[in-house]
């Protein structure tokens, strides 16, 4: 029974995995800042919708007292080793972008105006 859960599981992690790509190519909703933020959001959901289900195939192969070859071994692991180096990939991004130093300003060739105060003699 167990082997059809990793079996199963493998099934459904590759399933689910499509479909975060998939969540990529969808067309940009929105207006302004986060038009196009749909996309993002479904990959990230699928992605964690994938690493959950990697991780019950793993626990399932843990859980089997069948003898385990390598596919089993492979169909059970894989998907969550698959799914946790994505997500690492991700968080790295995230504090990378987070942690980076900013850049120097761009130097500007414009001169600032200057202003001339009035004259305080009533002469002129």
């Amino acid at each position: 029974m167990t082997r059809f859960v990793v079996y199963l599981s493998a099934a459904g992690w590759l399933a689910v995995t499509i479909a975060s790509v998939w969540a990529l190519g969808a067309p940009p909703e929105g207006d302004g800042f986060l038009r196009g933020a749909n996309r993002i959001e479904g990959f990230l959901t699928w992605q964690l919708a994938s690493l959950g289900i990697g991780l019950i195939g793993a626990i399932a192969l843990r859980l089997t007292q069948a003898p385990r070859g390598p596919v089993l071994r492979t169909l059970g692991y894989g998907p969550l080793i698959v799914s946790s180096l994505v997500a690492l990939v991700i968080a790295g991004i995230v504090a990378w972008a987070a942690f980076s130093p900013l850049p120097p300003p761009a130097p500007t060739d414009a001169t600032p105006p200057t202003t001339v105060a009035p004259s305080s003699d009533p002469s002129e």
